[in-house]
Parts: structure tokens; sequence; C-alpha cells
């Protein structure tokens, strides 16, 4: 068999519970609502990283030669493009995230990656460069040494970062903020994360039981399931913040969504507390998984690179084999955490387990939304 990594698998649940009665979570109303405005804002800027070891752009990247000749007139030095041959410097684009409620003075992280030819930003320092929003106005300004954060292969044998990505910690100073009103309104709306209407419908009720109105009516109705919208009552006009802050930190009941998210770089995979998997026969690169028991399906590996998957009846239990090894049997009825664990124990690769996953939603077999990241 062949050598293999383990692949990490992250389970989300409460550990005091069964499985069965986590279809449930208590979160603050603030975890899963935001006030409508309440947002991030994309930031992206041009610039120039300097201090390469020669590892920045080649003269073939003519963009780079020119920018590096304007920024050296613009600072009283004419020198034509054509006769800058400085391997040291290299065109980059910032990108960074402007929180809400973020003011001038206060600092942002930023992202920088490399536009041209660019071996590696290592030690580099990113020259001032303006942030710009979808409107077209300069919010941030960044500058700073760029760390690509290297730091060797990962247990896949893949970069964990790449040389020609790297960031600068509170690299970008915020010149002008985002202007947000929401002071003098006579309602406010929250806009709920992953819409549901069961959780719009709760979010209300909770509001409706734990803050009082003045003529005992209710001030909060769920308009859609992504929107509820609160009445300010009088006693609040004037404190509207602990107004918002005390409805934030109510507690609600909440439908959590089946989900697995797969992150196919690092080997990662997230699995929801109630996935399930219907009975399903894979074939795959030799190795063989059989979900429940049916007599008469027959499953034909083929090559050892196709992807094998078929449906059948209710999974009853679970059995998972490769060429030459011993049967991994589970009696109960399956889970996707069950799946992974019994091919973790056989040595499956981590590339083969994710494979395995993405087929398994194909042919309907996986009960989850699959993410890809």
């Amino acid at each position: 068999m062949k050598k293999s990594g383990l692949i990490i698998v992250v389970l989300l649940l409460v550990a005091c519970l069964p499985v069965e009665a986590q279809e449930e979570a208590t979160v603050q109303i603030g975890d899963i609502a935001a006030l409508s405005g309440e947002r991030d804002n994309h930031l992206i800027g041009y610039g120039l990283v300097v201090g390469l070891d020669g590892t920045g752009d080649s003269t073939r990247s003519q963009g780079t030669m020119q920018s590096i000749a304007n920024m050296l007139k613009a600072f009283g030095v004419d020198v034509p493009s054509e006769r800058v041959t400085a391997r040291n410097a290299a065109a980059v684009m910032v990108t960074a995230t402007l929180p809400p409620f973020t003011y001038p003075g206060d600092k942002i992280d930023v992202t920088v990656s490399s536009l041209g030819d660019a071996r590696s930003l290592e030690s580099g320092v990113l020259l001032m460069t303006p942030l710009r929003a979808g409107n077209d106005r300069v919010y941030a300004v960044a500058q700073g040494p760029v760390s690509t954060g290297t730091g060797g292969d990962n247990y896949l044998g893949r970069k964990t970062e790449p040389e020609n990505v790297g960031n600068i910690p509170n690299g970008a100073l915020v010149e002008e903020e985002v202007e947000f009103n929401w002071r003098g309104e006579e309602s406010l709306t929250f806009q709920i994360r992953g819409g549901s209407f069961a959780n719009a419908s709760r979010i209300a009720e909770t509001i409706n039981e734990h803050i009082p109105s003045e003529q005992d009516e209710q001030i909060a109705l769920a308009i859609d399931p992504g929107r509820v919208e609160v009445r300010i009552p009088e006693y609040a006009a004037q404190d509207v913040v602990d107004f918002v802050a005390t409805i934030k930190a109510l507690e609600v009941n909440v439908e959590m969504p089946t989900r697995v998210v797969i992150n196919e770089r690092t080997g990662t995979v997230v699995i929801g507390h109630n996935v399930r998997i219907s009975t399903v026969a894979i074939a795959h690169r030799g190795l063989k998984v059989q979900v429940g028991q049916d007599p008469e399906v027959e499953v034909d590996t083929g090559e050892e690179s196709d992807v094998f998957a078929s449906l059948f009846g209710d999974p009853p239990e679970t059995d998972i084999s490769e060429e030459g090894e011993s049967l991994v049997l589970m009696e109960s009825g399956p889970t996707i955490l069950d799946l992974v664990e019994a091919l973790n124990a056989i040595g499956a690769e981590p590339d083969d387990i994710i494979i395995i996953l993405q087929a398994m939603k194909r042919a309907g077999a996986l009960h989850a939304v699959l993410e890809i990241m």
C-alpha cells in the first residue's frame, strides 16, 4: 500500500450532545446578523515593491520598468523606461478590506501580489500606494516591509505560501471613513447571514420576547428570510448604541446548515456536525469503498484512475477496503466522519479522500453543501 499522510478533519459539534440532537445551536444574534449597512469594503491599489535581492520583475515586464521611470520622474530624475534594468523591484497589486466603523488614523492589513514575473517578494518594501474603493475614492494608503510568510512545504509537499504573494500587517493607514448613518432612524434592519425562514422568525420572536415596548406592541418583524426589521422605541432613541448592543447579545436557537468545506491546498476538511451519507459504492485508484450492502450490486473498479459511484438503498453499515488490506467495518448508520476516519485508518492519501468526497457529492450520496476553497 502506498505511503500516505493523514488528512486533517475538523468536526463541528457540541461534545455533550448526541449527533441526532445537534440539529440546532444557540448563538448570539450578533454572531449571525448585522445591521443593514454594517459591512466590509474592498480596497485595491497598484504599487511597487523595491529592495528585492535580484528576484524582482525582469525587463520583459515593460509596465514595471515604466512605473519605475514614472516614480523617478516624480522625484526629479528623468530616466527613459527602456534604460531601466533593475531586478530589485516588482509591480504589485495591493488589496485590503476596510471593516465597518473604521476611522481616519486606524490601521488595516494589506495583501501584496506580484503582477509581473518576479520570483519572490521576500524582504521587499512596498512604496506608498493609494488604495481605492469601487467608487474610485482613496480610503487608505499602504506602505511598509512585505512578509511572504514562507515556511517551507506542508505535509502534502505544497508550498504553504507562494513567495510572490505577501502581506503587511497594519500596513495601510485609513485616510477616510465610510459614512454609515443610522442615528435618527425610526427603525433598524438586521441582515441575517445565510438567510433562513426559521432563523428570521426565531430572531424576531426572541427580540419581541426580551425587548420591551411602550404599548406592549411587537417591535421586531421578520420581513423575509434574510432581514428582520426592529422599531426603535422612544426610550431607546437617545441611546441607540446600547439598544443595538442589547439586541446583539440576545441568544437564539438557530438551524445549522449541513456543510463540508475542503481546502485542497492544505488537505483540510471541515465537516458539519450532522452531515450524513446515503448508501454508495466507490472505486478509486485501487481503493474500494462501500457504504451499505446489497448482494445484487456489483462494483467494477475498472481502471485505477476511474472514479465510480452509485446509489442503492439506505446505509446500514460501511465497508471500506484496499487490495491486500483488512476490511474496516462499521455496524451503525455511517456519517461522513466515519467514512473519513476509516479511509485514514487504511492509509488513503489526503488527495484521494478529497476526490472521493467530491464524487460522492456528484452522485447525490453526500447530504451537505460542499464548498471547495
